[in-house]
């Protein structure tokens, strides 16, 4: 009974600590690389992308992020909004970065 209730706290405390790991990482400054454009996601039907009423196609080895920086399916893409984008050397979409709300108010000030 003791060993069944101890693993039952131990599990309580392992839960807590991997959501309280994971609530933090949600609040930490993402760093976008240097060569990354500033964009405005108007559409999405995968592989094109029309950003700031540009058509652009994905590369193949291409990759969404979402608002957490959780890695999204370009073909399940449908958002629009603000996002940051980085092009491949054969001018295709190698990376697009959802940007929260406070990235975007940031990005304005910067622009």
């Amino acid at each position: 009974m003791k060993i069944t209730r101890a693993i039952g706290y131990f599990l309580i405390g392992l839960i807590l600590s991997v959501t309280g790991v994971m609530s933090a990482s949600g609040q930490m400054e993402r760093n976008f690389p240097p060569d990354s454009k500033l964009g405005n996601l108007n559409g999405a039907s995968f592989p094109q992308f029309n950003i700031d009423g540009n058509l652009m196609i994905m590369g193949a080895a291409g990759q969404v992020r979402d608002s957490d920086n959780q890695i999204v399916l370009p073909n399940a893409t449908y958002k629009r909004g603000a996002i940051r984008y980085q092009i491949d050397m054969m001018g295709n979409l190698h990376r697009i970065w959802y940007l929260t709300e406070e990235e975007a108010k940031g990005e304005k000030k910067i622009k």
